[in-house]
C-alpha cells in the first residue's frame, strides 16, 4: 500500500468536489470551496451555499461522503471516504483559511486557461462546514494505480 502526505498536498492548488447519496442510493457530487485536516482521522470541508442544499440534505440523513482533491494542472488526486460528524456555519477563521485556498485554486486554474473573467465569477462563499472522519484514502491520479487504497501519513 502506498503512502500519501495529505497535509503536504492540501498546501497546493487544488479543485475539491463532494460526493454524497441519497436514500435511494443516487449519487450527487457538488463542487466545494476548500478542505482541511482537523485531527487524526478527521477533515472538514467547505460547500458554497449557492449549490451544497442537496448534498447537506443528503448528509444529514446518512452521513456518507467521499471527497475528491485534484490538482488540475497535473491530474494527481486524492479521495477521503469518510462519515460526516456535524454541519455548521463556518467561523471566521476559516473563512480566511477558504479564501487562502481559494486564491490558490484560482492560480492553478488560470495557469490551465481559465479567463480571469471567469474566474472573477467563480462563488465560493457564504459556505457551510461539514467535519467528518476520514476513514478511507485512495489514490486518484490517472494511470495503473487509480483507485488503489493509500495510507495517510499524517
Amino acid at each position: 500500500m502506498g503512502q500519501v502526505d495529505i497535509a503536504e498536498f492540501l498546501k497546493r492548488g487544488l479543485c475539491v468536489l463532494v460526493a454524497t447519496r441519497d436514500a435511494a442510493l443516487s449519487p450527487l457530487c457538488v463542487s466545494a470551496s476548500a478542505v482541511a485536516l482537523d485531527g487524526p482521522g478527521r477533515a472538514i470541508v467547505y460547500l458554497p451555499a449557492y449549490e451544497s442544499a442537496p448534498a447537506l440534505a443528503n448528509l444529514r440523513a446518512n452521513g456518507a461522503v467521499a471527497v475528491l482533491v485534484e490538482e488540475p494542472t497535473t491530474h494527481r488526486g486524492i479521495q477521503m471516504k469518510g462519515r460526516s460528524l456535524a454541519v455548521r456555519e463556518a467561523t471566521v477563521p476559516e473563512l480566511d483559511h477558504v479564501a487562502e485556498f481559494v486564491a490558490r485554486t484560482k492560480a492553478e486554474l488560470s495557469a490551465i486557461g481559465f479567463a480571469p473573467t471567469v474566474l472573477e465569477r467563480m462563488n465560493f462563499t457564504p459556505c457551510t462546514a461539514v467535519e467528518f472522519t476520514v476513514e478511507q484514502v485512495f489514490e486518484q491520479t490517472p494511470g495503473p494505480g487509480a483507485g488503489r487504497a493509500v495510507e495517510a501519513r499524517a
